[in-house]
């Protein structure tokens, strides 16, 4: 039986994907309908059943290879068509309009341009491929699955995207940033000489005590309450680190970091 990594939907992972649905939707109104009342949301799947019946599956493959699912209700195109042509059910049920093919083609065609949109924003470059009636695995609906449901709502009618979570938006940062240096230990840059060390603040100067050993993240009661950088000197004024102060368990964490040489 396949398994499969459980994962967690952050918060922060939803709030980049609303974040970029909203310019993706605005994009979107510019060029087909101002003012279109679109609802957004973002959520983590849970239930196949928050998929509205009556619509078709199909899957985008990105240009990485991974694939992202859209569910397109057939009514959607409708409430798209309805704002468009700024139609009410009344003038969309008349004759002359039922038999127009050209105002559903044309809302057909803005409702794949908005799909378009969004997943570019949300997931990145998508291929021409497109497989029509794929539908996500089952388990990508469990809880934890790590799956964002993005929805995006017109006239009560709901387009759904699902994407997995290594490829939102809030991902791409960490996959683009280089790896971080690794701290070098205050001890390590005084060679584990005792000294009296001084921290500064503005004109604000204070002594921090003698020590021969000061590790990441010690906690040292301070006087003061802050929360912002300090530059830690030795007793002859020569740099040697930069302090945060910050809380930690009621106390003043003091967080070192090595100022690195020019």
């Amino acid at each position: 039986m396949a398994t499969h990594t459980f994962a967690l939907l952050k918060q922060r992972d939803i709030n980049s994907c609303i974040e970029r649905a909203c310019d993706a939707v605005s994009e979107w109104e510019s060029a087909w309908c101002p003012s279109s009342g679109i609802e957004i949301d973002c959520s983590e799947t849970c239930d196949p059943s928050v998929i509205q019946p009556g619509g078709l599956w199909t899957a985008h493959r990105l240009t990485q290879g991974s694939l992202v699912w859209c569910y397109c209700p057939t009514e959607f195109g409708k409430q798209a068509e309805r704002l468009i042509f700024d139609l009410n059910d009344a003038l969309r049920s008349t004759d002359r309009h039922r038999e127009s093919a050209l105002a559903e083609n044309v809302a057909n065609e803005a409702v794949d341009e908005l799909v378009a949109l969004l997943l570019n924003r949300l997931a990145g470059p998508t291929t021409a491929q497109l497989e029509f009636g794929t539908k996500p695995a089952d388990w990508q609906f469990r809880r934890h699955s790590g799956t964002a449901l993005i929805k995006i709502t017109i006239g009560g009618k709901t387009l759904s995207l699902l994407i997995p979570s290594e490829r939102l938006p809030s991902h791409e940062i960490a996959r683009k940033s280089p790896p971080r240096e690794a701290v070098t230990p205050l001890p390590v840059a005084l060679n584990k000489i005792e000294v009296r060390l001084i921290a500064e603040l503005g004109d604000v100067e204070m002594s921090l005590g003698h020590f021969a050993s000061l590790q990441l993240g010690d906690v040292i009661n301070l006087s003061i309450g802050i929360d912002q950088s300090l530059t830690v000197f030795t007793e002859n004024r020569c740099p040697v680190g930069v302090a945060h102060l910050g809380k930690q368990d009621g106390n003043r964490a003091l967080e070192m970091f090595k100022i690195p040489h020019n």
